[in-house]
């Protein structure tokens, strides 16, 4: 699971409160581009997931502009001149030592890199996601009923992608890789009827269901074991959707 996001394109966006990137510590202090988010499950399932947090373009030529960022960025370690890391001791060992790998890159790395230079907000979900059905206790409720159609679901989906660029015209692409092409055109068909879904339901302000009348040039498709879902929001319909609902 890894996901990143350029701040300060998404916070000059009426988007922005639909998406948890927090990180920036201060409203009026940069420390750093974009944030990188990684999240794995190690080879010891009890210790739960691993996190990496990496952010971009953080090392001031000056001294911070106040303590509060200085410490925050001495919780990082460094990879190089742009780029610290955090997390818990193991992760960081092996991200440096990953980091001076001269070698080819991966497979799921092209694909980051991929997604980090088209969208300002961006994802990528690869198997096994029996992670996310095998969560630690303090992250899911694991008393209820086994989610047979969950578990599903989850075992349907290979591979799933997707982001955000921000600007007068908001653009929204999702890609998801399913088992077999009948899983592929099942969900495509389904998407077709989502919006609708949606508006049958009661929004709240905090929902993203309010952008639903928003939608332009709604596109999805499905070719082979691929779907595709495109969208666009423009700006200012979003803004006095949300200011509406304040």
């Amino acid at each position: 699971m890894v996901s990143g996001v350029d701040i300060d394109r998404e916070a000059n966006s009426a988007l922005n409160r639909f998406f948890l990137s927090d990180f920036n510590p201060d409203a009026g202090a940069r420390v750093g581009d974009n944030v990188v988010w990684i999240g794995y499950r190690g080879a010891d399932a009890s210790k739960g997931f691993s996190t990496l947090t990496a952010i971009i373009g953080v090392t001031p030529s000056h001294e911070p502009e106040s303590q509060d960022i200085g410490d925050r960025l001495e919780a990082f370690t460094r990879l190089d001149a742009n780029i610290r890391v955090a997390g818990d001791p193991d992760t960081i060992r092996e991200a440096q030592r990953r980091w001076t790998i001269d070698q080819p890159l991966s497979p799921i790395a092209l694909k980051v890199r991929r997604l980090s230079q088209t969208y300002d907000n961006w994802f990528l979900l690869v198997k096994p996601f029996s992670v996310f059905a095998a969560m630690p206790a303090d992250v899911a409720d694991t008393t209820g009923p086994p989610q047979k159609y969950r578990h599903d679901l989850i075992d349907a989906v290979e591979e799933i992608s997707g982001g955000v660029r921000f600007g007068t015209i908001n653009e929204f692409d999702l890609e998801a890789v399913f088992r077999d092409s009948e899983d592929s055109w099942a969900a495509a068909t389904l998407a077709r009827w989502l919006p609708g879904i949606l508006q049958l339901e009661q929004p709240n302000t905090h929902s993203p269901t309010i952008l639903v009348d928003a939608i332009e040039d709604l596109n999805i498709y499905a070719d082979g074991t691929r779907v595709t879902i495109s969208l666009r929001i423009p700006e200012d319909k979003a803004r006095s959707l949300l200011d509406a609902r304040q």
